[in-house]
């Protein structure tokens, strides 16, 4: 894959040309009957990172080739999605979102596709699954509706990736209302009596103009055009689904958990350990602060769902938390999983940056990459030279557990260091505690490294399109946005140890 292509212009800088095809791609599934919305067009933005030539479609094609995936041989994706639901979901200027995690986290369905199965495991209005290559099919009951033929293809990378991050509604309500839920060009905004407000003020955002344009290809309202929609295949499966005919489905993090572990952690899983890989930027500096780790604890005690307990924001910045690897739930019962928190912060890079950067250098792409392999291993054992045998004694505790085996010594000291121990923390957090410096090399400013290290020049893309040195784009971390609220897409996290947006 090769990112260091501008997915705001396309791959040969022919920014029009890009366009023209996006929307024709988009205009294919019109064709066939179904509804565009803004989570069609931006998927295609994804597809710019996919490897040419690539042999795979649809997302169930995954389960159906003979490859790593099918054989047993490679992790499985879960893609976390979250839902609107008009005349339910909570509405700021006629805006919806799934809703408020402190009051109602349990009740938020949380959608799950994988390359087998679509649908929802506890919680929220529906309990049930599909096949993943039959989405799109016309159901009832559990029955499909047509005697023919059900639907096939509808599972497109594209749409699954653009629904993922499809949070247009968290940006506009951020931006137009300055309420966080997560160039001058004149435009009628395709609007009507029954549809949002989007202010005049607004209309040259590139993100409305997006979901504007989207709405005057395809027959939509700016409303209609803000969510993924899915022909509900749980119609009529339950009184919460009567005459349901679509899901309008988002950004699985605008539930206010970030991190797509909920349908993880059901008891039928068996799960032993959970690594979560986390860049959320809900602190100041775009850093992580635990918020949405603590949302996911909070939906899950609502629904009786074992998993550990976890501090208060303030705890777990003053103790470190949100700087290094911790594991949570070291002392809890044998069916909650052990959960080791990897928040992103910086060890050898600031990889903070903003969630608007269309393109990386492959420098950047190696730091990113080298920054979470630090994170993860503790600076390859130079902060901790312990730490793989900690790795190793999460690992099999579960299944020691299970079975009576008691954990060598080593694993006990192990968990005394690292795990959160129940103690919390009120001193007032301070400047100091948010600006976070170079863990491996603390000597070395942000503003050094970002004109050195971050945007040096990377030969190996010279005479690319958009990848050569400093741009407007890669301006180094997103340190300087400073008050950062959360955001909702992240495509270019890297992670690891997890991989959220599994289609890449």
């Amino acid at each position: 894959m090769n990112f260091s292509v501008n997915y705001e212009v396309g791959p040969d800088g022919n920014s029009t040309a890009y366009f023209d095809q996006i929307f024709e791609f988009a205009g294919a599934k019109a064709e066939a009957g179904f509804p565009v919305t803004i989570a069609d067009v931006f998927g295609q933005f994804w597809a710019t990172y996919l490897p040419p030539g690539g042999i795979y479609s649809n997302y169930s094609d995954l389960a159906e080739q003979q490859n790593a995936f099918s054989s047993g041989n490679a992790p499985m994706p879960i893609i976390t999605l979250a839902e609107v639901i008009p005349g339910q979901s909570p509405t700021i200027g006629g805006l919806m979102y799934p809703g408020d995690n402190d009051t109602n986290a349990f009740s938020l369905t949380s959608y799950e596709v994988t390359p087998f199965e679509f649908g929802s495991w506890a919680g929220g209005r529906v309990q049930a699954f599909m096949p993943t290559k039959y989405l799109g099919s016309q159901m009832s009951n559990g029955v499909a509706q047509s005697t023919n033929s059900c639907v096939q293809g509808f599972d497109k990378f594209t749409l699954i990736q653009g629904s993922t991050t499809d949070a247009y509604t968290a940006y506009f309500i951020d931006d137009w209302y300055n309420v966080p839920v997560f160039a001058k060009r004149e435009l009628e905004v395709r609007q009507n009596a029954n549809d949002i407000y989007v202010p005049p003020s607004e209309y040259d955002d590139p993100l409305v103009i997006l979901v504007n344009e989207t709405a005057m290809n395809f027959g939509g309202t700016f409303n209609q055009s803000l969510w993924a929609t899915y022909p509900n295949p749980f119609k009529n499966y339950n009184q919460a689904m009567t005459n349901v005919d679509d899901l309008l489905l988002v950004d699985g993090s605008l539930s206010g958990e970030t991190n797509p572990i909920r349908p993880l952690i059901v008891p039928a899983r068996g799960l032993d350990l959970i690594i979560v890989y986390e860049a959320s930027t809900e602190a100041e500096y775009s850093w992580d602060n635990g918020t949405t780790l603590g949302n996911t604890a909070h939906a899950a005690a609502e629904g009786n769902i074992p998993f550990p307990s976890i501090p208060d924001v303030n705890t777990m910045i003053a103790l470190n938390m949100t700087k290094q690897p911790t594991f949570f739930g070291c002392s809890a019962s044998s069916n909650t999983p052990l959960v080791l928190y990897l928040p992103n912060s910086p060890w050898s890079g600031y990889t903070n940056y903003s969630y608007t950067t269309p393109s990386f250098t492959n420098n950047q792409v190696d730091i990113a990459l080298e920054n979470a392999f630090n994170l993860a291993t503790y600076g390859n054992g130079t902060v901790d030279a312990q730490w793989p045998q900690c790795i190793a004694c999460a690992t099999i505790r579960g299944s020691a557990r299970k079975i009576g085996f008691t954990l060598p010594d080593a694993c006990t000291q192990c968990f005394q260091r690292h795990c959160w121990n129940g103690s919390t923390w009120t001193r007032p957090i301070t400047e100091a505690d948010l600006d976070l410096q170079l863990r491996l090399n603390s000597s070395l400013s942000y503003a050094e490294w970002n004109a050195t290290i971050w945007n040096q020049q990377d030969s190996s893309n010279s005479g690319s399109s958009g990848n050569n040195g400093p741009s407007t784009y890669t301006s180094g971390a997103g340190r300087v946005v400073k008050g950062a609220v959360r955001r909702a897409t992240y495509p270019v996290v890297l992670g690891l140890l997890y991989v959220w947006h599994a289609v890449l």
